[in-house]
């Protein structure tokens, strides 16, 4: 059962076992010998007898694959609470960290990830440089591991684009490594979203007959995806069905594909400065093409320069990433036609 810090999804079985082995930092092999001599986890189990992990579950294994490095025995540990297990790996940090309060520990861990993420980053400086996409890929997997969806991008994917524009502009890089890099952090975006997509998938008609609907796309004019790309995997992380289009498309096609989907919410990014004259004439064609009841969603860095029309469209505008999630919530509760 979550504990009052935890999400109330917490414990639900969502994830098939590749997904559960990945977070963890494990293979599947480990993962099932792990549960069949040590009952590490208890997934549940579908229809099919296929095996889903629950949040709860991949942390148990993060943890547990934490304290088998340092030489404990899985025999032992197998039946420890999960919390007692936090415990012991916060242990593990150095040998005076038993001494301290709980409370400073945790500062100190807390003071600690800058310096980790910063290092994460200028690692991922260097590959973008080199362009070096086998490796930048390599270091985001290595920081998605170990990372929920949004803090991921708000720590990891966010800055490093920025970091990766403020090269360009000071003529350390050039537009081919700026196209590396991009292609490299959306491979990794789109392996994310086929992940969740899957998980989604693997809970059957349970899920698809009643999960709501989101299109994501960037509109004709804006040919950067990359923030349309990341509402799609926090929106198919939160269970929702989620279609993916691509950078600059016509607000027609977007609209036909909305109705195609039966979306409850169509989600645009605008990054590109200056563009308003081409733009907004697009918001306006898909508001006007979209049903009334289908929510219009938009984000990014030039949102804020089409307030007022946006306002005038009774579209939702949402700055920041962390802001995504209790606003599909809110709509994810809402009746749609689909299921009235």
């Amino acid at each position: 059962m979550p504990t009052p810090s935890e999400p109330a999804d917490h414990a639900e079985p969502r994830y098939p076992i590749r997904v559960a082995a990945r977070r963890a930092g494990l293979t599947t092999a480990t993962v099932r010998a792990w549960e069949r001599r040590y009952r590490a986890v208890a997934p549940a189990r579908t229809e099919t007898d296929r095996r889903l992990y629950s949040e709860a579950d991949i942390e148990r294994l993060r943890l547990l694959r934490a304290l088998a490095a340092a030489g404990r025995s899985l025999t032992d540990l197998s039946r420890v609470p999960t919390t007692r297990l936090r415990a012991l790996v916060e242990g593990l940090a150095e040998p005076r960290a038993a001494r301290t309060p709980r409370t400073a520990r945790a500062a100190a861990a807390r003071g600690r990830e800058p310096a980790v993420l910063g290092a994460l980053l200028r690692a991922c400086d260097a590959a973008v440089r080199d362009m070096d996409a086998p490796k930048l890929q390599t270091l985001l997997g290595r920081a998605l591991v170990g990372l929920p969806p949004r803090p991921f991008f708000e720590r990891v994917v966010v800055p490093l684009l920025r970091r990766v524009g403020r090269l360009w502009e000071r003529g350390e890089i050039t537009v081919a490594h700026e196209h590396a890099a991009a292609v490299a952090v959306r491979q990794v975006l789109g392996w994310m979203l086929e992940t969740f997509r899957a998980a989604n998938e693997s809970r059957g008609a349970a899920w698809s007959d009643t999960a709501p609907a989101l299109v994501a796309a960037t509109p004709q004019g804006e040919r950067h995806e990359l923030g349309a790309l990341m509402v799609a995997v926090l929106a198919a992380a939160a269970g929702w069905r989620v279609s993916y289009l691509g950078a600059d498309l016509p607000a027609a096609d977007i609209a036909a594909a909305a109705r195609k989907a039966s979306a409850r919410v169509v989600a645009l990014s605008v990054v590109v400065p200056g563009a308003g004259d081409a733009i907004e004439p697009e918001l306006r064609a898909l508001r006007a093409a979209l049903d009334d009841e289908v929510a219009l969603l938009v984000g990014g860095a030039e949102a804020p320069g089409h307030a007022g029309l946006l306002a005038a469209l009774g579209a939702a505008r949402v700055e920041r990433l962390r802001g995504v999630g209790p606003w599909l919530a809110e709509h994810a509760a809402r009746p749609s036609a689909r299921s009235a």
